[in-house]
Protein backbone atom coordinates (compact mmCIF):
# COMPACT_ATOMS: atom_id res chain seq x y z
CA UNK A 1 0.00 0.00 0.00
CA UNK A 2 1.10 3.58 0.39
CA UNK A 3 3.85 4.35 2.88
CA UNK A 4 5.63 7.70 2.75
CA UNK A 5 3.90 10.61 1.08
CA UNK A 6 4.75 14.27 0.62
CA UNK A 7 1.92 16.83 0.51
CA UNK A 8 2.48 20.42 -0.56
CA UNK A 9 0.24 23.25 0.65
CA UNK A 10 0.36 26.75 -0.78
CA UNK A 11 0.64 29.76 1.54
CA UNK A 12 -3.09 30.46 1.52
CA UNK A 13 -3.82 26.96 2.83
CA UNK A 14 -1.90 27.11 6.13
CA UNK A 15 -0.95 29.40 9.02
CA UNK A 16 1.88 29.07 11.55
CA UNK A 17 0.95 29.99 15.12
CA UNK A 18 4.44 29.59 16.61
CA UNK A 19 7.30 30.41 14.24
CA UNK A 20 9.90 29.38 16.84
CA UNK A 21 8.93 25.71 16.42
CA UNK A 22 10.93 25.71 13.19
CA UNK A 23 14.69 25.83 12.71
CA UNK A 24 15.43 28.53 11.88
CA UNK A 25 12.29 30.38 12.88
CA UNK A 26 9.86 30.88 10.00
CA UNK A 27 9.26 34.48 11.06
CA UNK A 28 11.96 35.73 8.69
CA UNK A 29 10.10 34.18 5.75
CA UNK A 30 7.02 36.31 6.37
CA UNK A 31 8.16 39.43 8.21
CA UNK A 32 11.00 41.95 8.02
CA UNK A 33 13.94 41.58 8.35
CA UNK A 34 13.52 38.88 5.70
CA UNK A 35 15.97 36.04 5.17
CA UNK A 36 18.22 36.36 2.14
CA UNK A 37 17.25 33.63 -0.31
CA UNK A 38 20.82 32.92 -1.39
CA UNK A 39 22.28 31.75 -4.68
CA UNK A 40 19.58 29.14 -5.32
CA UNK A 41 16.84 31.67 -4.83
CA UNK A 42 15.26 29.85 -1.90
CA UNK A 43 15.31 29.50 1.89
CA UNK A 44 13.80 26.76 4.03
CA UNK A 45 12.91 26.16 7.67
CA UNK A 46 12.29 22.68 9.12
CA UNK A 47 10.48 21.04 12.01
CA UNK A 48 11.04 17.30 12.47
CA UNK A 49 10.02 14.86 15.19
CA UNK A 50 12.69 14.54 17.85
CA UNK A 51 14.36 11.28 18.81
CA UNK A 52 12.70 11.50 22.22
CA UNK A 53 9.25 11.92 20.70
CA UNK A 54 9.75 8.91 18.45
CA UNK A 55 11.00 6.72 21.30
CA UNK A 56 7.93 7.75 23.30
CA UNK A 57 5.71 6.69 20.40
CA UNK A 58 4.77 10.21 19.35
CA UNK A 59 5.17 10.09 15.58
CA UNK A 60 4.95 13.40 13.72
CA UNK A 61 5.39 14.43 10.11
CA UNK A 62 8.50 16.17 8.86
CA UNK A 63 7.66 19.77 7.97
CA UNK A 64 9.55 22.13 5.67
CA UNK A 65 8.46 25.68 4.91
CA UNK A 66 10.09 26.88 1.71
CA UNK A 67 10.28 30.38 0.29
CA UNK A 68 11.49 30.65 -3.29
CA UNK A 69 11.71 33.19 -6.06
CA UNK A 70 9.18 32.70 -8.85
CA UNK A 71 8.31 34.78 -11.86
CA UNK A 72 6.70 37.95 -10.59
CA UNK A 73 7.68 37.61 -6.94
CA UNK A 74 7.94 34.99 -4.19
CA UNK A 75 6.20 31.77 -3.24
CA UNK A 76 5.91 30.14 0.20
CA UNK A 77 4.83 26.51 0.54
CA UNK A 78 4.54 23.95 3.33
CA UNK A 79 5.94 20.50 2.57
CA UNK A 80 4.47 17.73 4.77
CA UNK A 81 6.31 14.40 4.65
CA UNK A 82 5.15 11.41 6.67
CA UNK A 83 4.75 7.65 6.72
CA UNK A 84 1.03 6.95 6.57
CA UNK A 85 1.12 3.68 8.56
CA UNK A 86 3.53 5.06 11.16
CA UNK A 87 1.18 8.02 11.63
CA UNK A 88 -1.77 5.86 12.71
CA UNK A 89 -0.15 2.56 13.75
CA UNK A 90 3.28 3.62 15.01
CA UNK A 91 4.98 1.25 12.55
CA UNK A 92 4.95 0.44 8.86
CA UNK A 93 4.58 -3.31 9.13
CA UNK A 94 0.86 -2.77 9.67
CA UNK A 95 -0.32 -1.75 6.23
CA UNK A 96 -3.14 0.73 5.77
CA UNK A 97 -6.40 0.09 3.96
CA UNK A 98 -8.93 2.31 2.19
CA UNK A 99 -11.06 2.28 5.33
CA UNK A 100 -8.20 3.94 7.26
CA UNK A 101 -8.18 7.12 5.16
CA UNK A 102 -10.56 9.22 7.33
CA UNK A 103 -8.48 8.31 10.41
CA UNK A 104 -5.27 9.19 8.56
CA UNK A 105 -6.57 12.66 7.67
CA UNK A 106 -7.94 13.23 11.17
CA UNK A 107 -4.65 12.17 12.81
CA UNK A 108 -2.57 14.26 10.41
CA UNK A 109 -4.72 17.29 11.21
CA UNK A 110 -4.20 16.72 14.94
CA UNK A 111 -0.43 16.34 14.55
CA UNK A 112 -0.16 19.51 12.47
CA UNK A 113 -2.11 21.39 15.13
CA UNK A 114 0.32 20.06 17.74
CA UNK A 115 3.16 21.37 15.57
CA UNK A 116 1.62 24.89 15.42
CA UNK A 117 0.21 24.52 11.91
CA UNK A 118 -3.37 25.58 11.29
CA UNK A 119 -5.08 24.07 8.25
CA UNK A 120 -8.57 23.27 7.08
CA UNK A 121 -8.95 19.50 7.51
CA UNK A 122 -10.82 19.36 4.20
CA UNK A 123 -7.74 20.66 2.39
CA UNK A 124 -5.62 17.74 3.57
CA UNK A 125 -7.64 15.10 1.73
CA UNK A 126 -7.31 17.03 -1.54
CA UNK A 127 -3.76 18.27 -0.98
CA UNK A 128 -1.44 17.96 -4.00
CA UNK A 129 1.09 15.13 -3.73
CA UNK A 130 4.67 15.87 -4.78
CA UNK A 131 6.20 12.49 -3.86
CA UNK A 132 4.91 9.05 -2.88
CA UNK A 133 6.41 5.72 -1.81
CA UNK A 134 4.43 2.57 -2.56
CA UNK A 135 5.46 -0.52 -0.61
CA UNK A 136 4.59 -4.09 0.34
CA UNK A 137 5.74 -6.34 3.16
CA UNK A 138 6.16 -9.93 2.00
CA UNK A 139 5.96 -12.55 4.76
CA UNK A 140 8.19 -15.59 4.25
CA UNK A 141 7.32 -18.72 6.21
CA UNK A 142 8.74 -21.39 3.88
CA UNK A 143 12.34 -21.22 5.13
CA UNK A 144 13.33 -18.85 2.34
CA UNK A 145 14.98 -15.59 3.40
CA UNK A 146 15.07 -12.04 2.05
CA UNK A 147 18.76 -12.49 1.24
CA UNK A 148 17.98 -15.46 -0.98
CA UNK A 149 15.55 -13.26 -2.93
CA UNK A 150 18.01 -10.37 -3.05
CA UNK A 151 20.77 -12.62 -4.36
CA UNK A 152 18.52 -13.69 -7.24
CA UNK A 153 17.33 -10.15 -8.05
CA UNK A 154 20.95 -9.04 -8.10
CA UNK A 155 21.52 -11.31 -11.09
CA UNK A 156 18.75 -9.66 -13.08
CA UNK A 157 19.50 -7.75 -16.24
CA UNK A 158 18.69 -4.56 -14.39
CA UNK A 159 20.63 -2.02 -16.41
CA UNK A 160 18.75 -3.00 -19.58
CA UNK A 161 15.31 -3.31 -17.99
CA UNK A 162 15.45 -0.56 -15.43
CA UNK A 163 18.05 1.76 -16.94
CA UNK A 164 19.67 1.95 -13.51
CA UNK A 165 22.16 4.74 -12.95
CA UNK A 166 23.39 3.32 -9.65
CA UNK A 167 22.95 0.17 -7.61
CA UNK A 168 23.66 -0.40 -3.94
CA UNK A 169 24.08 -3.86 -2.46
CA UNK A 170 24.98 -3.29 1.14
CA UNK A 171 24.14 -3.96 4.80
CA UNK A 172 25.80 -7.37 4.47
CA UNK A 173 23.72 -8.14 1.41
CA UNK A 174 20.36 -7.39 3.05
CA UNK A 175 19.59 -4.34 0.91
CA UNK A 176 19.39 -3.91 -2.84
CA UNK A 177 18.53 -0.47 -4.16
CA UNK A 178 18.46 0.95 -7.66
CA UNK A 179 18.38 4.62 -8.56
CA UNK A 180 17.32 6.06 -11.87
CA UNK A 181 16.75 9.61 -13.06
CA UNK A 182 13.08 9.35 -12.16
CA UNK A 183 12.65 7.07 -9.18
CA UNK A 184 14.19 4.63 -6.74
CA UNK A 185 13.32 1.00 -6.13
CA UNK A 186 14.50 -0.77 -3.00
CA UNK A 187 14.32 -4.34 -1.70
CA UNK A 188 15.48 -5.21 1.79
CA UNK A 189 15.20 -7.42 4.84
CA UNK A 190 12.94 -5.49 7.20
CA UNK A 191 13.92 -7.42 10.34
CA UNK A 192 17.62 -6.92 9.60
CA UNK A 193 16.97 -3.23 8.89
CA UNK A 194 15.49 -2.73 12.35
CA UNK A 195 18.50 -4.52 13.83
CA UNK A 196 20.73 -2.01 12.02
CA UNK A 197 18.61 0.86 13.35
CA UNK A 198 19.17 -0.36 16.90
CA UNK A 199 22.91 0.11 16.29
CA UNK A 200 22.50 3.46 14.54
CA UNK A 201 19.61 5.17 12.77
CA UNK A 202 21.98 6.17 9.99
CA UNK A 203 22.71 2.53 9.14
CA UNK A 204 19.06 1.71 8.45
CA UNK A 205 17.18 2.07 5.18
CA UNK A 206 14.14 3.73 6.73
CA UNK A 207 13.79 7.04 8.54
CA UNK A 208 12.33 7.45 12.02
CA UNK A 209 12.84 3.84 13.08
CA UNK A 210 13.02 4.79 16.75
CA UNK A 211 9.25 4.48 16.99
CA UNK A 212 9.27 0.82 15.96
CA UNK A 213 12.53 -0.66 17.25
CA UNK A 214 10.67 -3.28 19.30
CA UNK A 215 8.33 -4.20 16.48
CA UNK A 216 9.45 -7.80 16.14
CA UNK A 217 10.00 -8.49 19.83
CA UNK A 218 7.75 -11.13 21.39
CA UNK A 219 6.69 -12.82 18.19
CA UNK A 220 4.40 -15.72 19.08
CA UNK A 221 5.05 -17.66 15.91
CA UNK A 222 7.46 -20.58 16.13
CA UNK A 223 7.43 -21.06 12.36
CA UNK A 224 10.02 -19.49 10.08
CA UNK A 225 9.21 -15.80 9.91
CA UNK A 226 11.04 -13.37 7.62
CA UNK A 227 9.94 -10.06 6.12
CA UNK A 228 11.03 -9.06 2.64
CA UNK A 229 10.08 -5.48 1.80
CA UNK A 230 9.70 -3.81 -1.58
CA UNK A 231 9.46 -0.04 -1.99
CA UNK A 232 9.02 2.10 -5.08
CA UNK A 233 9.79 5.76 -4.42
CA UNK A 234 8.41 8.29 -6.88
CA UNK A 235 10.01 11.63 -6.14
CA UNK A 236 8.25 14.10 -8.45
CA UNK A 237 4.76 14.78 -9.77
CA UNK A 238 6.02 14.14 -13.29
CA UNK A 239 7.30 10.71 -12.25
CA UNK A 240 4.02 9.83 -10.55
CA UNK A 241 2.10 10.81 -13.69
CA UNK A 242 4.46 8.76 -15.85
CA UNK A 243 4.00 5.67 -13.65
CA UNK A 244 0.22 6.00 -13.74
CA UNK A 245 0.28 6.31 -17.52
CA UNK A 246 2.53 3.24 -17.80
CA UNK A 247 -0.12 1.07 -16.12
CA UNK A 248 -3.05 2.68 -17.92
CA UNK A 249 -4.44 4.53 -14.93
CA UNK A 250 -5.92 7.98 -15.41
CA UNK A 251 -5.83 9.60 -12.02
CA UNK A 252 -5.34 12.90 -10.27
CA UNK A 253 -2.44 13.70 -8.00
CA UNK A 254 -4.18 14.55 -4.75
CA UNK A 255 -3.72 12.66 -1.49
CA UNK A 256 -7.17 11.07 -1.66
CA UNK A 257 -6.76 10.03 -5.29
CA UNK A 258 -3.34 8.39 -4.83
CA UNK A 259 -4.36 6.67 -1.60
CA UNK A 260 -5.55 3.70 -3.59
CA UNK A 261 -4.59 0.00 -3.18
CA UNK A 262 -5.29 -0.68 -6.86
CA UNK A 263 -2.65 1.88 -7.85
CA UNK A 264 -0.19 0.51 -5.28
CA UNK A 265 -0.65 -3.08 -6.38
CA UNK A 266 -0.55 -2.36 -10.12
CA UNK A 267 2.61 -0.25 -10.00
CA UNK A 268 4.53 -2.55 -7.64
CA UNK A 269 3.53 -5.67 -9.55
CA UNK A 270 4.57 -4.13 -12.86
CA UNK A 271 8.08 -3.38 -11.61
CA UNK A 272 8.44 -6.75 -9.89
CA UNK A 273 7.44 -8.68 -13.00
CA UNK A 274 9.64 -6.56 -15.22
CA UNK A 275 12.67 -6.94 -12.96
CA UNK A 276 12.30 -10.67 -12.31
CA UNK A 277 11.33 -11.75 -15.80
CA UNK A 278 13.50 -14.82 -16.46
CA UNK A 279 16.09 -14.55 -19.20
CA UNK A 280 19.15 -16.54 -20.16
CA UNK A 281 21.28 -14.82 -17.54
CA UNK A 282 18.93 -14.18 -14.61
CA UNK A 283 17.21 -17.56 -14.67
CA UNK A 284 17.56 -20.00 -11.79
CA UNK A 285 20.97 -21.51 -11.14
CA UNK A 286 20.97 -25.06 -12.55
CA UNK A 287 21.58 -28.01 -10.22
CA UNK A 288 24.06 -29.39 -12.74
CA UNK A 289 25.87 -27.35 -15.39
CA UNK A 290 26.64 -30.57 -17.27
CA UNK A 291 22.92 -31.34 -17.48
CA UNK A 292 22.28 -27.72 -18.43
CA UNK A 293 24.82 -28.00 -21.27
CA UNK A 294 23.01 -31.07 -22.54
CA UNK A 295 19.70 -29.17 -22.53
CA UNK A 296 21.28 -26.28 -24.44
CA UNK A 297 22.70 -28.56 -27.11
CA UNK A 298 19.39 -30.39 -27.47
CA UNK A 299 17.42 -27.16 -27.75
CA UNK A 300 19.86 -25.63 -30.25
CA UNK A 301 21.04 -28.49 -32.54
CA UNK A 302 22.98 -26.07 -34.77
CA UNK A 303 24.83 -24.47 -31.87
CA UNK A 304 28.58 -25.09 -32.04
CA UNK A 305 30.28 -26.54 -28.98
CA UNK A 306 32.63 -23.58 -28.46
CA UNK A 307 29.66 -21.19 -28.25
CA UNK A 308 27.77 -23.56 -25.96
CA UNK A 309 30.79 -23.72 -23.64
CA UNK A 310 31.13 -19.96 -23.85
CA UNK A 311 27.54 -19.62 -22.64
CA UNK A 312 28.11 -22.08 -19.80
CA UNK A 313 31.21 -20.17 -18.71
CA UNK A 314 29.28 -16.91 -18.76
CA UNK A 315 26.40 -18.43 -16.81
CA UNK A 316 28.73 -19.86 -14.15
CA UNK A 317 30.36 -16.47 -13.51
CA UNK A 318 27.02 -14.62 -13.44
CA UNK A 319 25.57 -17.17 -11.02
CA UNK A 320 28.60 -16.61 -8.82
CA UNK A 321 28.93 -12.80 -8.79
CA UNK A 322 25.77 -11.41 -10.36
CA UNK A 323 25.18 -9.78 -13.70
CA UNK A 324 26.35 -6.29 -12.79
CA UNK A 325 29.66 -7.58 -11.41
CA UNK A 326 30.12 -9.74 -14.49
CA UNK A 327 29.64 -6.68 -16.69
CA UNK A 328 32.23 -4.87 -14.61
CA UNK A 329 34.70 -7.74 -15.08
CA UNK A 330 34.39 -7.75 -18.87
CA UNK A 331 34.35 -3.96 -19.17
CA UNK A 332 38.10 -3.95 -19.84
CA UNK A 333 37.25 -5.34 -23.28
CA UNK A 334 35.37 -2.16 -24.07
CA UNK A 335 32.15 -0.40 -23.15
CA UNK A 336 30.19 -2.44 -25.66
CA UNK A 337 31.53 -5.86 -24.62
CA UNK A 338 28.40 -6.75 -22.68
CA UNK A 339 26.12 -5.76 -25.54
CA UNK A 340 28.05 -8.01 -27.91
CA UNK A 341 27.70 -10.92 -25.48
CA UNK A 342 24.02 -10.26 -24.92
CA UNK A 343 23.31 -9.89 -28.63
CA UNK A 344 25.06 -13.17 -29.45
CA UNK A 345 23.20 -15.25 -26.88
CA UNK A 346 19.87 -13.64 -27.82
CA UNK A 347 20.07 -15.56 -31.12
CA UNK A 348 19.56 -18.90 -29.36
CA UNK A 349 17.01 -20.59 -27.15
CA UNK A 350 17.99 -21.45 -23.59
CA UNK A 351 16.20 -22.90 -20.54
CA UNK A 352 14.63 -20.06 -18.57
CA UNK A 353 13.32 -21.02 -15.19
CA UNK A 354 12.39 -18.36 -12.66
CA UNK A 355 14.22 -18.70 -9.32
CA UNK A 356 12.21 -20.75 -6.83
CA UNK A 357 12.02 -17.87 -4.33
CA UNK A 358 10.20 -15.51 -6.70
CA UNK A 359 6.69 -17.06 -6.92
CA UNK A 360 5.96 -16.53 -3.21
CA UNK A 361 6.68 -12.82 -3.59
CA UNK A 362 4.55 -12.45 -6.70
CA UNK A 363 1.69 -14.38 -5.11
CA UNK A 364 1.51 -11.94 -2.21
CA UNK A 365 1.77 -8.97 -4.55
CA UNK A 366 -1.11 -10.41 -6.56
CA UNK A 367 -3.22 -10.99 -3.45
CA UNK A 368 -2.16 -7.67 -1.89
CA UNK A 369 -3.54 -8.46 1.55
CA UNK A 370 -2.48 -5.93 4.21
CA UNK A 371 -0.05 -7.31 6.79
CA UNK A 372 -0.96 -6.82 10.44
CA UNK A 373 1.35 -7.27 13.42
CA UNK A 374 -1.54 -8.54 15.54
CA UNK A 375 -1.43 -11.79 13.57
CA UNK A 376 2.07 -12.53 14.87
CA UNK A 377 2.48 -10.76 18.21
CA UNK A 378 2.14 -12.44 21.58
CA UNK A 379 -0.86 -11.26 23.58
Amino acid sequence: MIDTIVLTLMQDKFNITDHSRFSPSTLGLFNSPYYRLGGRGMFQCVQNPTATELKEGNYKPRLTVIKRIIRGGFQIVLRIEFSVPKLIYGNNFDEVTVADFPQVVKTLYAKLTEMSIVVDIRDLAIAPVSAVHYSKNIILTDYSTPKMILDEIRKANVSLRLDADEANYRNDGHLLKYHTNTFEIAFYDKIKDLAKAKQSEKRAVEKDNSIQLGLFDNLRTTKPFEVFRMELRLGTRKTITSELEAVGISNGLTFGELYNPIISKTILLRHWQNLTKPDIFACQKPKSYAEYLTQILQTNPKLKLNKAMSFIGTKVVIDDVGLRNYRSIISKFGGKAWYRVNSEFAKYSFPKKQPAVFPAVEKQLQEFKPTKMSAYKSI
